[in-house]
Protein backbone atom coordinates (compact mmCIF):
# COMPACT_ATOMS: atom_id res chain seq x y z
CA UNK A 1 0.00 0.00 0.00
CA UNK A 2 1.15 3.57 -0.06
CA UNK A 3 2.98 5.19 1.93
CA UNK A 4 4.31 2.31 3.92
CA UNK A 5 1.01 1.18 5.27
CA UNK A 6 0.67 -2.62 5.99
CA UNK A 7 -2.15 -4.66 4.24
CA UNK A 8 -4.70 -5.62 6.17
CA UNK A 9 -5.61 -9.63 6.87
CA UNK A 10 -9.40 -9.19 6.88
CA UNK A 11 -9.57 -13.05 8.00
CA UNK A 12 -7.43 -12.24 10.68
CA UNK A 13 -9.27 -9.71 12.18
CA UNK A 14 -12.56 -11.66 11.55
CA UNK A 15 -11.36 -14.46 13.36
CA UNK A 16 -10.01 -12.33 16.58
CA UNK A 17 -13.65 -9.60 16.11
CA UNK A 18 -15.14 -11.11 19.89
CA UNK A 19 -13.30 -10.07 22.77
CA UNK A 20 -12.28 -12.98 24.85
CA UNK A 21 -14.91 -11.76 27.90
CA UNK A 22 -17.79 -10.23 28.53
CA UNK A 23 -20.05 -8.70 31.10
CA UNK A 24 -21.83 -11.36 33.31
CA UNK A 25 -24.57 -9.44 33.25
CA UNK A 26 -25.22 -9.67 29.91
CA UNK A 27 -27.46 -12.48 27.58
CA UNK A 28 -25.61 -15.20 27.61
CA UNK A 29 -25.76 -15.06 23.67
CA UNK A 30 -24.15 -11.49 23.31
CA UNK A 31 -20.69 -11.31 22.70
CA UNK A 32 -17.88 -8.12 23.59
CA UNK A 33 -16.54 -6.85 20.51
CA UNK A 34 -12.54 -6.87 20.20
CA UNK A 35 -10.91 -4.01 19.20
CA UNK A 36 -9.73 -5.35 15.90
CA UNK A 37 -13.46 -6.39 15.90
CA UNK A 38 -13.93 -2.85 15.47
CA UNK A 39 -12.36 -2.24 12.20
CA UNK A 40 -15.37 -4.42 10.47
CA UNK A 41 -17.42 -1.57 11.39
CA UNK A 42 -17.85 0.82 8.41
CA UNK A 43 -20.41 3.77 6.69
CA UNK A 44 -21.70 4.21 3.51
CA UNK A 45 -22.15 7.27 1.74
CA UNK A 46 -25.36 7.90 3.97
CA UNK A 47 -23.87 7.35 6.96
CA UNK A 48 -25.72 3.96 7.51
CA UNK A 49 -23.78 1.52 9.55
CA UNK A 50 -22.18 -1.85 7.97
CA UNK A 51 -21.05 -4.23 9.99
CA UNK A 52 -18.46 -6.83 8.46
CA UNK A 53 -20.12 -5.35 4.94
CA UNK A 54 -23.62 -5.94 5.64
CA UNK A 55 -26.33 -3.06 6.81
CA UNK A 56 -27.41 -3.10 9.82
CA UNK A 57 -30.95 -2.37 10.66
CA UNK A 58 -31.71 0.02 13.36
CA UNK A 59 -35.17 -0.02 14.36
CA UNK A 60 -37.13 2.14 16.88
CA UNK A 61 -40.49 0.63 17.45
CA UNK A 62 -43.28 2.03 19.28
CA UNK A 63 -45.38 0.47 21.14
CA UNK A 64 -48.60 1.69 22.78
CA UNK A 65 -50.70 0.57 25.18
CA UNK A 66 -54.13 -0.13 24.45
CA UNK A 67 -55.37 3.08 26.13
CA UNK A 68 -52.81 5.03 24.46
CA UNK A 69 -54.02 3.57 20.96
CA UNK A 70 -57.58 4.23 22.06
CA UNK A 71 -56.61 7.70 23.20
CA UNK A 72 -54.61 8.03 19.72
CA UNK A 73 -57.67 6.98 17.18
CA UNK A 74 -60.20 9.20 19.25
CA UNK A 75 -57.51 11.91 18.63
CA UNK A 76 -57.34 11.18 14.91
CA UNK A 77 -60.95 10.84 14.37
CA UNK A 78 -61.84 14.12 16.09
CA UNK A 79 -59.54 15.79 13.42
CA UNK A 80 -60.57 14.32 10.72
CA UNK A 81 -64.52 15.37 11.88
CA UNK A 82 -63.02 18.88 12.82
CA UNK A 83 -61.30 19.25 9.20
CA UNK A 84 -64.93 17.78 7.41
CA UNK A 85 -66.69 20.92 9.68
CA UNK A 86 -64.50 22.81 8.48
CA UNK A 87 -64.27 22.01 4.58
CA UNK A 88 -68.21 22.16 4.44
CA UNK A 89 -67.68 26.13 6.53
CA UNK A 90 -65.67 26.89 3.22
CA UNK A 91 -68.16 25.63 0.79
CA UNK A 92 -70.76 27.56 2.40
CA UNK A 93 -72.58 24.81 4.09
CA UNK A 94 -73.36 25.72 7.31
CA UNK A 95 -72.99 29.42 7.24
CA UNK A 96 -75.61 31.93 9.31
Amino acid sequence: MANGASELNWDDIRAKAIAGQRPPEWPTDVRAISIEGLSLFGLDSRYQLHFDGKRLLIEKRLDLTWWQTLLAAMASVSALIIAAIEVLRFCGYGAS
